[in-house]
């Protein structure tokens, strides 16, 4: 299992995400998706990957924010499962793209702080410093599912 967080600058609230969340779903896969809510977070599963819309995560936002000069204020946890990561990562991906759109900066990370995209001032920069492994999953090919214009640059790991 691969492990992600997702950081944005939103206006919505939790539940108006996560309905945003289940329709994107139900319209870009036409399935369903498990929700299981607790006082700390909202859980969507799926087949291939789950998110988690963390309510209670007040510090990681403001680590975040403070560390990579951000501003943000909503925190996703992104799970891609093994056996179908190939087809779940691009799934993820599509999800963020709407959830990109939604939002005026975000931040993507790989547990370990390697950025692997971020959002400023309405422009999505992906890091030209990836890993070999991460190319192949966030490329030319994949990354319009995120935006149809984007920029590199080089970006520092924490």
């Amino acid at each position: 299992m691969m492990e992600y967080e997702l950081f944005i600058y939103t206006k919505l609230t939790y539940e108006e995400l996560l309905k945003e969340v289940e329709r994107s779903f139900k319209l870009f896969f036409n399935k369903e998706m498990n929700i299981i809510q607790t006082e700390e977070s909202v859980y969507m599963g799926m087949d291939k990957f789950s998110f988690s819309i963390e309510l209670d995560e007040q510090s990681d936002i403001d680590f975040v924010s403070d560390n990579y000069q951000i501003n943000v204020n909503t925190y996703f946890s992104i799970e891609v499962y093994n056996k179908t990561f190939d087809k779940g990562i691009l799934e993820a991906l599509q999800l963020m793209g709407m959830l990109l759109e939604k939002s005026t900066s975000a931040l993507f990370l790989e547990i370990g702080d390697r950025q692997l995209f971020r959002k400023e001032q309405g422009q999505l920069w992906i890091n030209n410093n990836l890993e070999d492994y991460q190319k192949e999953y966030l490329n030319a090919e994949t990354i319009h599912l995120l935006s149809s214009s984007f920029k590199e640059k080089k970006m520092k790991m924490m």
